[in-house]
């Protein structure tokens, strides 16, 4: 596997040589795919939760903002950003 830099990011590729067996370079390929899928979950889960979070966030009543510290217009800015941004 080589790493490489795309559009800021650190991404790995695989390149296959005449040494790696076309079974190993498979199973390789198979790793790198389940773990890049498994990054993507876990931020759309991340993101789902951020979303839910402040959507309850913008029910609440004045006093129980008061009581966690925060003020309606905090709260207001808070719901008006965007799910992906967490």
């Amino acid at each position: 596997m080589i790493s490489e830099n795309c559009m800021g990011r650190s991404m790995e590729t695989i390149h296959r040589d005449e040494n790696l067996s076309w079974g190993a370079w498979w199973r390789a390929g198979g790793r790198l795919l389940r773990r890049e899928a498994k990054t993507l979950v876990t931020a759309l889960l991340k993101a789902q939760t951020v979303a839910r979070q402040r959507r309850e966030l913008a029910r609440l009543d004045d006093r129980m903002l008061r009581d966690i510290g925060l003020t309606r217009a905090q709260a207001e800015q808070e719901t008006r950003r965007r799910f992906w941004d967490y």
